[in-house]
């Protein structure tokens, strides 16, 4: 390897002895911090991470790699110094090696000068450094494959401009194999098999899945072996120079000349096969370097797999139609299919993955209808497209996702996992709800639309893994069959209804309880002369019993987690309301299923839970306020609370309030004596020997769409897309609760926004320094223009001597004109630190 070093070194140092490697490096940087700024608009997105500055990488390499790689043999050739290096004790794999070394340390030294680009999103906020560190690698790994085709190309020509435009015409071909463009040309004649063969070889396919964090056995040995091929048709041409060299004068046998062809043939098949083969057995064998391991099948799924006694036969719809018209559900497709063959390799062939490709009017399209899968238009006819799963086990029970929406990526294997077990497991608990909001459907059904609809989003959610039934505890009794109560808003129950709740927990079984000080959802069900009563929840008589309460008169503000409102009246102004709260994970228990893989939870005018002394229960918070969090009226946070007063009054606490918690170990009956008299109900059947078990969330809000779903349109359908992990949260107290399979590992990631902290607290931080100011200035102004219109009608009616006029209105205009000024200063200053 001495000999290689010194090849390395001596072409390392070629590049720097001129200007060209530094106008080169001043190039690359300038290029793609252009692309990664303006174009990519890396600060616009904000979102620390660097998908805008990798996904410009393959496209500035195509232009700037092959302006290395000419060089490398194309001018060896033009001076003829190729026949003098030929004389050397060098060997010709050496000489090649040497030289790739060289390109490929330089193109690395480039991509190192970029490291402020990866500082800035750090400094800016909190993105995943392992996704960054694979993206990283796999550009390196991209430049080394591009350099290595040229050089294998510049060791065939001496012109350094064909050799560029070789070079760049062979890198793309190859980047773009991947591209619907491309799939399509084959799609139209070939099947579905070649077409996946044709984008394995795809330097986008292998290089995207690096950029995302995963490193695979198959991605590296593409481009490995890829520089490995290029490599030895540049040693094979460079031999067979030497070759010509030494036996100059004779004529070569036909022999020798096709023994080059004959083994560079060899190569390209054992690199086409060798490539299939891994991108088959080998997809499995992979490093998810992502921060919580986003892209890696967990030991849940693993476990939900081992139970799967019966066949289980799933069908992925997939139009090739959509993935050419849409590159991010290519994408998706590819993990989708690729977590789908996982599935199959773990089940050992219990679960059997088809798929199929639904084309227009075709007996498959027929079939993706009749299971309900969504179509969606693409194309040039718009004829409609299918991504949709659906699954049958072997008694026929059918579970289907009619569209597998890119916003749920990763969900992915959470909604897979759901699925499989739902099949494997045909018998799902029992849910039973009682509430006093129209949570399964009513007035505020669906804040989307403008009619009453049907049921919470987060109720459908638990339909579609449980059966879901609403409660008549009018009787004094839960249902036997129910395995757990979902109990929200308890307000106004009647005896039976109180001492059917009771006589349940009593038993030990779970329940899952929502109130709140101020129910927003509650007072939008109400007739406009009823609004501005009270609408908190009523624990008692459970309070006592529990060992828990809830202060009805007083809600939580919290500064520190107030989620931006609009200003009602001023389009485009935006303040921190400090009633409507936005915690992440260091408000959250970081131990136990429920909150630990969560990132966000929303709430809206939410109380606090406190433990009552001598209790015989064991209250554990799940979600706490800052310490600095205050107790506020509940009225103030009734209907059109004015945030901007609320903010400017805060008046910071000194404990940390509880929102959420759970309540366990024994406690008394609420109804030691039995049924209430004079009422025909059952006789008790819990005694409190067995403990309670029960989640406790002081908010009812919580659950409601507006304050963690948002609404988009696929297809004819609209669906809910997360911006809040409330959802979440709700499905993991359920399968606590249950004690079922825990599959909260799999959930709580669909949320993988990565905002810009930093930009967030100094907008923060210069809003609370200056909204005093901006408050009176706008209050001046307000009453600057009042006087303004004062003046003017009071010149339009003569009431005052035509000078004094005059005086009154340029008095009145010029300090109109000066709050404008200032109060354009004071919103310069809320800038200020951003800008810097």
């Amino acid at each position: 390897m001495r000999t290689v070093r010194a090849v390395l070194t001596r072409e390392l140092v070629g590049y720097f002895a001129t200007p060209v490697a530094y106008v080169f490096i001043v190039l690359f940087l300038v290029l793609i911090g252009w692309l990664t700024f303006d174009v990519g608009g890396l600060l616009d997105r904000n979102q620390a991470d660097l998908q805008a500055f990798f996904s410009f990488h393959p496209w500035v390499f195509l232009l700037m790699v092959p302006a290395v790689s000419m060089r490398l043999w194309a001018e060896e050739r033009r001076q003829g110094t190729l026949e003098f290096l030929m004389t050397l004790p060098v060997a010709p794999w050496q000489a090649a090696l040497g030289k790739f070394l060289a390109a490929w340390v330089f193109m690395a030294l480039a991509l190192a000068f970029t490291w402020p680009v990866w500082a800035t999103v750090a400094y800016l906020g909190n993105p995943d450094h392992g996704a960054i560190v694979t993206g990283y690698l796999g550009s390196l790994a991209l430049a080394g494959a591009f350099l290595a085709i040229g050089a294998a190309v510049s060791a065939l020509t001496t012109n350094q401009v064909i050799a560029f435009v070789i070079t760049a015409a062979v890198c793309f071909a190859m980047a773009a194999a991947g591209l619907p463009l491309a799939t399509s040309l084959v799609a139209d004649w070939a099947p579905r098999g070649l077409v996946d063969a044709v984008a394995t070889f795809s330097f986008l396919t292998r290089y995207e899945a690096m950029m995302r964090g995963v490193i695979s056995l198959p991605d590296l040995a593409f481009f490995f072996t890829t520089m490995g091929l290029a490599l030895y048709l540049n040693i094979l041409a460079l031999s067979g120079r030497r070759d010509r060299a030494a036996t100059a004068g004779a004529a070569p046998s036909p022999t020798r000349r096709s023994r080059p062809l004959i083994a560079a043939l060899l190569a390209a098949i054992l690199y086409l096969t060798g490539n299939l083969w891994l991108a088959e057995v080998g997809a499995g064998a992979r490093i998810d370097l992502t921060e919580h391991r986003i892209y890696t099948l967990s030991p849940t799924t693993a476990d939900v797999v081992d139970d799967v006694a019966e066949p289980i036969h799933v069908e992925f719809y997939y139009s090739t139609a959509l993935s050419e018209a849409s590159p991010g559900i290519a994408a998706l497709g590819t993990r989708i299919r690729g977590l789908l063959r996982a599935y199959e390799r773990l089940s050992g062939g219990t679960i059997v993955v088809e798929e199929i490709d639904p084309a227009p009017f075709s007996e498959a399209e027929d079939r993706a209808l009749s299971l309900g899968l969504t179509g969606l238009p693409a194309g040039a006819d718009g004829d409609p497209a299918y991504f949709g799963l659906a699954a049958r086990n072997s008694v026929d029970d059918l579970a289907v996702i009619p569209f597998l929406q890119p916003d749920r990526e990763p969900e992915l294997e959470y909604d897979l996992t759901s699925l499989i077990r739902s099949l494997a497991d045909p018998e799902p608990p029992l849910i039973g709800v009682v509430s006093t909001l129209p949570v399964l459907g009513g007035a505020t059904g669906d804040p989307f639309a403008s009619a009453p609809t049907g049921p919470w989003h987060v109720f459908t959610l638990l339909a579609d893994a449980y059966d879901l039934r609403s409660l008549d505890l009018s009787g004094g009794s839960v249902d036997a069959d129910v395995d757990l109560l979902v109990l929200v808003h308890p307000r106004g129950l009647s005896l039976p209804e109180l001492y059917a709740v009771d006589q349940y927990v009593m038993q030990g079984r779970p329940s899952l309880v929502f109130v709140d000080p101020v129910s927003e959802a509650d007072l939008a069900q109400r007739p406009p002369q009823e609004r501005f009563a009270p609408a908190h929840s009523d624990l008692d008589p459970f309070a006592a019993s529990w060992g828990i309460g809830m202060d009805p008169e007083h809600a939580v503000a919290d500064r520190s987690a107030a989620l931006q409102v609009a200003v009602r009246g001023r389009p485009g102004e935006q303040v921190p309301f400090v009633g409507w709260l936005g915690y992440g994970p260091p408000a959250m228990a970081p131990d136990g299923p429920i909150t630990a893989r969560l990132e966000r939870l929303h709430f809206a005018a939410a109380g606090h839970i406190t433990a009552s002394p001598g209790s015989t229960t064991t209250v554990t918070p799940l979600v706490q306020s800052d310490p600095q969090a205050m107790r506020i009226a509940a009225g103030a946070l009734g209907l059109h609370p004015d945030p901007r007063a609320l903010l400017s009054d805060y008046a910071p606490g000194d404990e940390a309030l509880t929102l959420a918690a759970r309540v366990t170990g024994p406690a008394p009956s609420a109804f030691p004596g039995g049924p209430p008299p004079g009422l025909s109900l059952p006789e008790p059947v819990g005694t409190g020997a067995q403990p309670l078990d029960i989640v406790v969330v002081a908010d009812t809000d919580f659950l409601n769409d507006r304050f963690w779903v948002a609404p988009r349109s696929v297809g004819t359908d609209r669906v809910a897309v997360p911006f809040a992990d409330n959802g979440n949260f709700v499905l993991n107290a359920v399968e606590s609760l249950l004690g079922a399979v825990d599959l909260s590992g799999l959930r709580g990631r669909a949320v993988t926004q990565r905002p810009f902290t930093r930009i967030a607290d100094l907008q923060a931080d210069a809003r609370e320094r200056f909204l005093a100011t901006e408050l009176t200035l706008r209050a001046e102004l307000e009453r600057a223009q009042e006087a303004l219109q004062t003046a003017r009608a009071t010149a339009e009616q003569g009431y005052e001597a035509a000078a004094t006029q005059a005086e009154t209105l340029a008095t009145v205009r010029s300090r109109l004109l000066q709050v404008r000024r200032d109060l354009r200063d004071v919103q310069r200053r809320l800038r200020e630190d951003v800008n810097r």
